[in-house]
């Protein structure tokens, strides 16, 4: 089984060692859910930032023990400037604009070196609030698919010595925050039959 973080940490590496984000990026990380101000502040993240994390996806069964998901990812592009309204986003200097070119250059079509389908963009979004007048924050969001092959000792709960039995399992019940239109929503709850 292909862990989330592997594909997390993947992703990072490659946007942190690119050239150009890295002259320009003072944070590029793994971070979940919605950058304000004060989140910033309060987890140390610098602006520009490149921050990436899992945003869920649709998963299908291929028999008990086998799953195949469309994950999808976001990376979150935000710049910062004082100057002008327009300035965070394009000018003389670079922006947002130029971050999100970077990203889509640096994953798509690629595979990172792991086991997974090429990385696909499928949105760029603005993040559209009131409040972010001199923060230019945009969602890039790529997908790709992962095959989940697990056996019966991932299904062990905390405390058990011997894992539960194909037969024992009637269903998987996956908890994850999906991707709206404001970035990350509530928690989702996905329930799959997997038993007899």
């Amino acid at each position: 089984m292909l862990p989330l973080e592997n594909v997390e940490d993947a992703i990072v590496a490659a946007l942190a060692n690119d050239a150009s984000i890295k002259a320009f990026a003072k944070t590029v990380t793994s971070f979940q859910g919605e950058l304000t101000r004060a989140r910033a502040a309060s987890v140390a993240i610098q602006l520009p930032a490149v921050l990436v994390g899992y945003a869920g996806g649709p998963t299908q069964t291929f028999g008990a023990w086998s799953f195949q998901s469309k994950t999808r990812w976001q990376v979150t592009v935000a710049c910062e400037n004082f100057r002008s309204a327009s300035s965070p986003r394009k000018g003389t200097e670079k922006g947002a604009y130029d971050l999100i070119k970077d990203v889509l250059r640096v994953l798509s079509g690629q595979t990172l070196g792991l086991d997974i389908g090429e990385l696909k963009p499928i949105s760029v979004e603005p993040n559209d609030k009131e409040e972010r007048t001199t923060v230019a924050e945009y969602f890039v969001v790529f997908e790709t698919d992962i095959n989940f092959d697990l056996s019966e000792s991932d299904f062990c709960t905390a405390g058990e010595t011997t894992p539960q039995t194909v037969a024992d399992l009637e269903t998987l019940t996956a908890e994850h925050s999906v991707l709206g239109s404001d970035g990350f929503l509530p928690v989702v709850t996905d329930t799959h039959e997997v038993g007899v």
